[in-house]
């Protein structure tokens, strides 16, 4: 998962690299928690990048989609 740098803690943010962090709103397929890998670019601003298969075929963009830290949570997706 990325974060646009004004929701990271270097930038202001509350989060930071290696963060669990729970997603919901987006769909019941991509909703759940991910760990915080990367930052976007520094034009993009509340925005979050998930990173999923081409062969899946999900694209979008999505609004009132929900983002919370997990406190030691084991994540339901991580990159390998």
């Amino acid at each position: 998962m990325a974060l646009s740098r004004d929701m990271l803690k270097d930038w202001g943010g509350k989060f930071s690299y290696g963060d669990s962090v729970r997603v919901q709103g987006i769909s019941a397929e991509l909703d759940g928690t991910y760990i915080i890998h990367d930052t976007m670019n520094r034009r993009l601003h509340r925005t979050i990048d998930l990173l999923v298969g081409q062969h899946e075929q999900i694209y979008g963009k999505w609004d009132k989609v929900r983002i919370s830290k997990v406190e030691e949570a084991e994540p339901t997706w991580q990159a390998s």
